[in-house]
């Protein structure tokens, strides 16, 4: 990682930069080995933006958050009255 730091112009000139310039690369490293595999793998394929991605999964979270409630709500709903009823909108 200090390889890649160290080839550029800017770690040559500047100490300071340097150090700067490796807090940076091992934050990102960090961060990517603490992101799930699955999501690294699965949005550079689509040509995806990290942005766009990270909004997406949000989304994805989101909603099927959402389904479970639903489901979860409609079980309760059906158990208590033999028959499925529509949950009341939030």
């Amino acid at each position: 990682m200090l390889a890649i730091v160290d080839s550029t112009l800017a770690a040559r000139q500047s100490t300071a930069l340097r150090t700067t310039g490796a807090a940076i690369a091992l934050a990102v490293r960090q961060a990517y080995v603490q992101t799930d595999a699955a999501a690294r793998r699965r949005w550079p394929r689509t040509g995806t933006s990290i942005g766009s991605a990270r909004i997406i999964d949000g989304l994805a979270d989101c909603l099927a958050a959402t389904i479970i409630d639903q489901e979860t709500t409609c079980t309760i709903l059906f158990t208590r009255s033999s028959g499925c009823a529509r949950p009341s909108p939030s």
